[in-house]
């Protein structure tokens, strides 16, 4: 009888799969339901984090989506922080600003992991007392800034 187990685990696996019980053996659960990677669910993802560490969200500035949309064109250039020197503090009404950015990834959820195992972009999302934000995207690059007034 033993012989004849993994022949007819088998037979059953196949069995399931003609009839549509099993798709597909070899992919991973989680693919199943992939959160695309767009503004508004970046920002979901970004206040789900916040509201669960700090209790509150960040506010949507419209000022800071202008120098985030800026950014984002600027980093599908040259994918460096050194834009963000050139911005005007006092033009955004905030005092402190913050920038992260990201490249490569196709769900929110992967984007908040990397900067939370990234020292620098730990330090934004973390260390800052950061009330808002907004988010620019496009295709797999994005751009957070961040504003305390």
């Amino acid at each position: 009888m033993q012989k004849f187990k993994q022949p007819l685990i088998l037979l059953i696996i196949g069995l399931l799969m003609v009839f549509g019980v099993v798709k597909h053996l070899n992919t991973p659960i989680t693919s199943a339901k992939t959160t695309p990677l767009n503004n508004k669910t970046m920002t979901t993802v970004m206040n789900e984090w916040k509201l669960k560490h700090h209790g509150h969200v960040y506010t949507k500035s419209e000022k800071l989506c202008e120098v985030a949309n800026r950014r984002l064109e600027e980093t599908k250039i040259n994918w460096t922080h050194d834009g963000f020197w050139d911005i005007s503090f006092p033009s955004t009404g905030f005092t402190f600003l913050g920038e992260n950015l990201a490249k490569g990834f196709n769900n929110p959820k992967e984007v908040l992991y990397a900067w939370q195992t990234s020292k620098l972009g730990h330090k934004e999302i973390l260390e800052y007392s950061y009330t808002n934000l907004c988010v620019a995207t496009d295709g797999n690059y994005v751009v957070v800034m961040f504003g305390k007034e």
